[in-house]
């Protein structure tokens, strides 16, 4: 029973967190098939700057996530996915909905 009950719970993270992320603008994600995480397109938003600091990969665009925005993730590259992000879901839902909340608005400075 507890390990339906944590299948069940990971399951809505991932829902809430896919239903969050596809409301923002001009990304696009792949819905994972297992695991915790959810690897987001930001390929809208590579070669730009933003603050003096540019933005042409995903490393890039992490660091600068972070350091606007609180928000660690974790870049594509090391995946073969450069216009990528990962994020995870293994985390509670205030986390999930902060941290998709703060991507959003990194996004909207961005554009």
């Amino acid at each position: 029973e507890a390990l339906n009950n944590m299948v069940k719970e990971f399951e809505n993270r991932r829902n809430f967190m896919i239903d969050k992320l596809e409301k923002l603008n001009q990304i696009s994600i792949i819905k994972p098939s297992g695991a915790f995480y959810i690897m987001v397109n930001i390929s809208e938003y590579l070669n730009t700057t933003f603050k003096d600091k540019t933005i042409n990969n995903s490393v890039e665009f992490s660091k600068v996530l972070l350091e606007e925005e609180k928000v660690a993730v974790i870049p594509g590259a090391g995946f073969g996915l450069n216009e990528y992000i990962r994020l995870s879901y293994a985390t509670s839902m205030d986390v999930i909905e902060t941290g998709i909340d703060r991507i959003s608005v990194f996004l909207s400075k961005i554009k």
